[in-house]
Formats: C-alpha cells, sequence, structure tokens
C-alpha cells in the first residue's frame, strides 16, 4: 500500500523522493538514562538513541526537505480509515520512563512538541488520493479548531 501511494504521488507531482527514515519509538529510545549504566539494555538503547539522531540529522543537513511526511500511530483513532491531519498546528508530548515494565523508575517527565503542518498540501494530498487511490477511498481530513495532537502517552 505504501508503495502504491508513494508511486502516485511521484507521478502526479514535480517532486523528489530523498529518503524514508523508519524509527523506533519508545522511552528506551528517546533516554537510555533510564535504564542501570552496565546494562545491556542500556548499551544497546544508547546505540539506538543515536542513530536515531544521527537520522534525523541526516535528514535536516543532508537531505533537506522541503516537506516531511509523518506517519504515526498516535493521536485519532479512526475505525476503517487513514486520516490526514488538516489544522495549521500539531502538538503533543510523550510520557518518558512508563514503558520499563521491568525496571524500576519514578522518574516520569513529559517531552512536548509543536509543529506548523502545511495545511494547503495536506488538502491537497487528501483529494488527490481519495480520488486516485482505491486504497484510499475512506481516507478522512482531519480538521480541528484547536492545535491537533500528534502524539499522546
Amino acid at each position: 500500500e505504501l508503495v502504491v501511494l508513494l508511486l502516485l504521488l511521484i507521478s502526479m507531482a514535480d517532486a523528489v523522493l530523498v529518503g524514508t527514515i523508519l524509527l523506533p519509538h519508545g522511552d528506551f529510545a528517546y533516554d537510555p538514562t533510564l535504564f542501570p549504566v552496565s546494562t545491556r539494555e542500556r548499551r544497546l538503547s544508547e546505540e539506538l538513541a543515536l542513530a536515531s539522531r544521527q537520522a534525523g540529522q541526516w535528514l535536516l543537513e543532508q537531505a533537506k526537505p522541503d516537506v516531511i511526511f509523518l506517519s504515526t500511530p498516535h493521536g485519532i483513532k479512526l475505525d476503517t480509515d487513514f486520516g490526514i491531519y488538516m489544522s495549521p498546528q500539531g502538538s503533543g508530548y510523550a510520557l518518558i520512563g512508563n514503558y520499563l515494565y521491568n525496571h524500576n523508575t519514578s522518574r516520569f517527565y513529559n517531552v512536548r512538541m509543536y509543529v506548523e503542518l502545511a495545511t494547503k498540501l495536506c488538502q491537497q494530498l487528501c483529494h488527490l488520493l481519495q480520488n486516485n487511490a482505491p486504497i484510499f477511498r475512506h481516507l478522512s481530513g482531519i480538521i480541528s479548531y484547536h492545535v491537533v495532537s500528534l502524539m499522546t502517552s
């Protein structure tokens, strides 16, 4: 399905796909210090966090895209379709320290993010997909009159 989407976008727009990055999510990928210093989990999470930061650095400094498409399982749940946020701004937070089931940690904190969304581009993408890709016939444009949530705890 993703390949169909990418081919459709490339064939109908004057654009170049400069790269894709698939990043893990989870407390350990963001903050390896939640694990005790000399544990295997700490070492592996440090490697994962470093690789994730290097991927982000490559994206911003080398690829320098005009637009970043973010796909996330968080936010508003739709029963049968995909959704595209079409509000001008998005915000959210992640609760760090919550998913370390096997480790005793009382270190919980929120990481917040605020981003500007490309409203017109999102509307055009939604229209393009709804009218040209059968797998997206149930695509919904999500419009909020408040700042939309991109991440949840």
